[in-house]
């Protein structure tokens, strides 16, 4: 890995940490919450999982654990070696987002802050948009997400205990990229749709039974 990454990595890594300190640094009760947007997987793009903020305290950071059904998991950019999501404009430009996968219980933790300490303003709207693709063992129908363990970290000390989240995900019957998932070739790129391709362009694709992004 170039020490350039490297470093990135790392860096992004003690952003968490410190949103993660400064929320359990205190609890205070506030009417503030996260939304999340229902999702439909289908064999076209990957949809986006869209998540909002209403705060009437200034954020100074904030992280949550988003909780997926088996068969849908986080598109993962192999370049840029981070998953693929954009941070709405109520942020700052320095505003970094962090994304960790949790073994211990199948979650993915999201932290979000600013190393120099910029805050999301009190207000509502949309903060977030993840990526969202099937996976080998995604089977049709309809599921439940859920973002747990939210806190929002103010700008000073203390830190607001917000309530859990459920949104649905459905995937459709024509999400059909089983049988190509499980070839053992990790050099071959398929398209959703199970065709391979031999120098594939910008867009998305399966290698080695999981979803890649290339750009």
């Amino acid at each position: 890995m170039p020490a350039r990454k490297k470093k990135e990595r790392i860096m992004k890594k003690i952003f968490l940490l410190t949103a993660m300190l400064l929320a359990m640094a205190g609890s205070v009760q506030a009417d503030n919450k996260l939304t999340a947007s229902n999702v439909k997987l289908s064999s076209g793009e990957p949809p986006e999982l869209v998540i909002s903020m209403e705060n009437d305290i200034e954020v100074g950071a904030y992280d949550f654990h988003l909780y997926l059904p088996d068969g849908v998991a986080l598109v993962y950019d192999e370049e840029d070696e981070d998953y693929v999501y954009e941070l709405s404009s109520r942020h700052n430009k320095k505003h970094q987002l962090t994304i960790l996968y949790d073994e211990t219980d199948g979650s993915f933790m999201l932290g979000v802050a600013d190393p120099s300490l910029h805050t999301l303003k009190a207000g509502s709207g949309e903060v977030l948009r993840l990526e969202l693709i099937a996976t080998a063992d995604a089977v049709p129908g309809k599921y439940e997400g859920n973002i747990r363990k939210i806190w929002f970290a103010e700008s000073g000390s203390s830190g607001v205990d917000v309530a859990d989240v459920a949104f649905s995900i459905e995937i459709d019957s024509s999400v059909g990229i089983h049988d190509v998932s499980m070839n053992s070739n990790g050099t071959n790129y398929y398209t959703l749709t199970g065709l391979r391709i031999v120098a594939p362009a910008r867009g998305v694709y399966i290698r080695s039974g999981k979803k890649v992004v290339k750009r």
